[in-house]
């Protein structure tokens, strides 16, 4: 049988589970709170902020480590259940074995039950050899005193020959003598032979039966190691396995934890949108026209739009509710039109922030900025510079996300200005 020897693996895989949970305990930086008034965070830069990319990259190496201990996982389960039908197969064997072991022993000791009874023979064979050797002997013997020879036999009778009845009877008895003699010789041979016959079979079978019953023994001893072996290493296997769940629930909840961030960074669009507007609420509504705006960048491409799209992080649909547009980090943001800056700070997923208000309940956002240039109260005036593109918040690479909003609900940007003309404009006076 082909027996898994996984011990390697299963430490490489300890170990593996060990450096994550090490991992684990390290706490990611929390972000730094807003001071609430909106413009403590005035001139910060994005080292001091922590940006998107870095809860990306730990989310991003969660998945990761998630997936590979997943795999692990998998590749284990089959490995126990491979084990497994190890385990049946050889118990399987054991037993068929084990009963063999039953019969043998069973066979074995019929054979010795029967050696047993073949001794009791022996002894009657040696008994009946001991008889005869002691009537030869005693023949023998008689045969000497009388003379030892057949002429002093025939002496006796001629002796007798006065007498013809006394004759005949010593004749008789000579030749009776004889035969007796013969029978006696015949008795001590088959006996002897009888002896060492029975002795020979009853050894025999029994060194057989212990050899049978020790052979099955052995093979039984030798199963009965790979069912223990194979029993050590399922015990290992769900060992391991316990490790693997455990460092799984970890990073499952430091998952957990990453993603209440993220959706909690992204609850500052909600919070902008009811400042908005209890703000605005009492505002004249929008007509076009009403607003002159421009683009809040001079040079920029223009990225992902408004509308739902997957998210960069979490990898889930949703409601992007503003235009990126990329540029370098650095490059000046401007004011898209005139009004009163009002919030002006970090605010979240939004990373460093500032809102401007335009009258007739309209509102612009400009995100992820490197520093802030204004303070909430500012009055502003369409392109002054506001601050300077960057990637704070949940932002994974240098862009602005701007936003327009109406009493605080996102509305789409082209809806106000062509983007897609300004930055193809840009791009020709290049």
């Amino acid at each position: 049988m082909t027996l898994l020897h996984p011990r390697p693996t299963i430490r490489l895989l300890t170990a593996a589970v060990l450096l994550v949970l090490t991992a684990m305990t390290v706490a990611p930086a929390p972000a730094r709170a807003d001071n609430g008034n909106g413009t403590g965070d005035h001139g910060s830069s994005t080292e001091e902020l922590g940006d998107g990319t870095n809860i990306k990259a730990d989310y991003d190496e969660v998945l990761g480590q998630e997936a590979k201990l997943e795999q692990a996982a998998d590749i284990a389960a089959q490995r126990r259940a491979a084990l497994a039908v190890q385990m049946a197969g050889a118990q399987k064997q054991l037993d068929a074995t084990r009963l063999q072991l039953e019969q043998t022993t069973s066979v074995f000791m019929a054979k010795v039950r029967a050696r047993n009874a073949t001794r009791s023979k022996l002894r009657a064979a040696e008994h009946r050899l001991a008889v005869a050797t002691a009537e030869l002997r005693r023949q023998a013997i008689s045969s000497y005193v009388a003379g030892g020879t057949d002429h002093e036999t025939l002496a006796v009778v001629v002796a007798s020959t006065n007498d013809v009845s006394a004759t005949g009877r010593t004749l008789s008895y000579a030749s009776a003598v004889v035969d007796h003699q013969n029978a006696l010789v015949r008795e001590f041979t088959a006996a002897r032979k009888a002896r060492d016959r029975v002795a020979a079979r009853a050894e025999a079978a029994a060194q057989s039966a212990t050899d049978a019953r020790d052979g099955v023994a052995k093979v039984a001893s030798d199963q009965q190691g790979t069912v223990d072996h194979l029993d050590d290493l399922a015990k290992q296997e769900a060992q391991a396995a316990a490790w693997q769940e455990l460092a799984l629930q970890q990073l499952r909840g430091r998952k957990v934890e990453i993603e209440a961030r993220v959706v909690s960074l992204e609850k500052e669009s909600d919070s902008i949108g009811l400042l908005l507007a209890e703000r605005q609420k009492d505002q004249p509504a929008y007509t076009p026209g009403s607003i002159t705006f421009r683009a809040p960048l001079a040079h920029f491409t223009v990225g992902s739009g408004f509308g739902m799209r997957m998210h960069p992080i979490l990898h889930y649909t949703r409601l992007h509710a503003g235009q990126d547009l990329d540029a370098p980090a650095g490059t000046p943001i401007m004011a898209a039109a005139s009004g009163t800056v009002l919030v002006a700070g970090l605010r979240g997923g939004y990373g460093n922030c500032v809102v401007i208000g335009h009258g007739h309940g309209i509102a612009t956002v400009y995100a992820h900025q490197s520093r802030l240039l204004v303070q909430v109260g500012d009055e502003v005036k369409a392109g002054d510079v506001i601050g300077a593109v960057g990637t704070t918040g949940l932002s994974t690479g240098p862009h602005l996300h701007f936003e327009t909003r109406v009493k605080g609900v996102p509305v789409d940007p082209t809806n106000f200005i062509d983007l897609e003309g300004v930055a193809e404009a840009s791009r020709a006076t290049d």
